[in-house]
């Protein structure tokens, strides 16, 4: 790979070549700052800079993986391979009011603290009971207008009929950023490594990631698996004129709703396993790429039987996760787990523990909560001022209460939290969010496992990754993670998934050495 020379290198090797020249034929060149021959050849150094950093960036932006953004569009334009655009994120919410009846909502605003601005897409609000749902989607694309369950939104004009503000219900679908630059060059790579044709392997993945009727951020193609309710039935592998495609929605994140399951069309609902029939239609020609009735083109090949294929959402195993950690003195447990008391009551402002564990307070502590409010169910809470009855001791946790207003699990350990833990938990989130489905035997996956996407949860690979260096989601900078050495208390056992399912989070746990 050529890589251009800094002005000042060119100058003084122009300088020392002329030097070499003079003296050859008895002469000395006076080359010190100042001079002639030095001032000529800083002026020529800086035209040749300029040339070759231009030269250098050809270089790179002759493959994909190395371009620019402006070479790396021309790439997919020649290749026929768009830019995943950027989308906009959907919930339900939950409208209130003291009468019940039929509220006209249609294409009302309403508004988040941050400014985010959303559209009503829902006809009425239907109040029974107090409570209604409409559906929202935002006005601007992208992941800067994400929702997560319980955060509250107020109407820009209230319509007669409804109280001013809403609750966002369980299970958004999150807004996409465009594609980023790394991604996309993938992408080409991929397609040109095996180019989409008559119905390969590369054609089915890009039709189910062309769909934009529903969050498709990625595909994997099992070739001769055959679908639900076709051939010898789901999952049969080397079965002649059959193929299955699994699909992939966006990351989690910190999202206690698995994204990766990609819902019904039209819907929040999300089911691991289920066939996405809307996709199948757009393979079909029956609906749009976004997933509206259609005479559209059949895509699927015409020596392939209708129904010997199937789209589906990931199946999915959770892992609940618990590491041993060595922290840096900047990242230290607070307490030891032999002074982690039990959990005897408590509600989402009270926590009530057996013994006396006063000494506890003001230090912050991880917490099972009987209903998880967060991905990894573990939350992070500073103990607040506590009392000791003479058999057990409260902390007031009025400035720190459960997330969702939720209640402590009985009988589970107080364990003592790590000042890093959020970092922790991001560091986990990556891991898990970048595992792809299991594979058939004999293999059929397709991207295979050694080109990325593992799909088994290797034990050392948790450690790696909890030592690994974190990048801040909101501003992009980098760290490191303050662990010094993990292991993994549980599981006990590398993960290996099946066909089609993906290793999930449950739980996620740290606990010192």
């Amino acid at each position: 790979m050529f890589t251009g020379r800094s002005r000042d290198t060119l100058r003084d090797q122009l300088l020392a070549f002329w030097g070499i020249q003079y003296a050859a034929t008895g002469q000395n060149l006076l080359t010190a700052p100042g001079s002639d021959a030095y001032n000529l050849a800083g002026a020529i150094g800086t035209m040749l800079e300029a040339l070759e950093a231009q030269a250098e960036q050809t270089a790179h932006d002759i493959l994909p993986d190395q371009a620019s953004t402006e070479a790396l569009n021309r790439h997919g334009y020649v290749d026929g391979i768009a830019r995943v655009g950027a989308t906009v994120a959907q919930f339900d919410a939950t409208v209130t009011n003291a009468v019940d009846g039929t509220v006209a909502v249609a294409g009302l605003l309403a508004t988040y603290a941050d400014g985010s601005t959303y559209t009503v897409t829902s006809t009425n609000a239907v109040i029974t009971g107090g409570t209604g749902t409409i559906h929202l989607q935002a006005v601007l694309p992208g992941s800067a207008s994400n929702r997560t369950a319980g955060q509250t939104l107020t109407f820009v004009s209230t319509p007669t009929g409804l109280n001013p503000t809403m609750t966002v219900q369980s299970g958004p679908v999150a807004g996409l950023d465009p594609e980023s630059d790394a991604s996309y060059a993938q992408r080409i790579i991929r397609a040109r490594q095996e180019r989409p044709a008559s119905g390969n392997r590369a054609d089915w993945r890009s039709w189910v990631e062309a769909f934009q009727g529903d969050a498709v951020a990625t595909a994997y193609v099992y070739p001769l698996l055959a679908p639900p309710l076709s051939f010898p039935g789901d999952g049969t592998p080397a079965t002649l004129g059959s193929v299955t495609v699994v699909a992939v929605g966006p990351t989690q994140g910190d999202n206690l709703t698995n994204t990766r399951i990609v819902p019904l069309h039209g819907t929040t609902t999300r089911s691991a396993g289920q066939r996405l029939a809307t996709i199948e239609a757009y393979i079909e020609g029956t609906a749009s790429v976004i997933g509206l009735p259609a005479d559209g083109t059949q895509l699927r090949p015409v020596t392939m039987k209708p129904g010997s294929y199937c789209v589906q959402a990931i199946n999915t195993t959770v892992v609940n996760l618990t590491m041993g950690c060595v922290m840096n003195a900047a990242n230290a447990f607070p307490y030891g787990i032999l002074a982690a008391p039990l959990v005897v009551s408590g509600t989402a402002t009270s926590l009530v523990v057996a013994g006396d564990a006063s000494a506890l307070s003001g230090k912050r502590a991880l917490i099972y909560p009987v209903v998880a409010a967060q991905r990894g169910v573990w939350e992070s809470h500073v103990l607040g001022a506590a009392n000791y009855d003479g058999m057990n001791t409260t902390f007031n946790q009025t400035s720190d209460p459960m997330l969702a207003g939720g209640a402590p699990q009985a009988g589970t350990t107080v364990s003592p939290a790590p000042p890093n833990y959020a970092d922790l938990r991001t560091l986990m989130f990556a891991f898990f969010d970048a595992l792809g489905p299991g594979d058939t035997t004999p293999a059929s996956r397709w991207p295979v496992e050694h080109t990325g996407d593992r799909a088994t949860c290797y034990l050392p690979a948790l450690a790696a990754a909890l030592m690994g260096v974190v990048t801040v989601p909101s501003t992009g900078a980098q760290h490191e993670s303050g662990v010094l050495a993990a292991y993994t208390v549980l599981p006990g056992a590398d993960v290996v998934p099946g066909p089609k399912t993906v290793v999930t989070l449950g739980e996620f746990l740290v606990l010192p050495d």
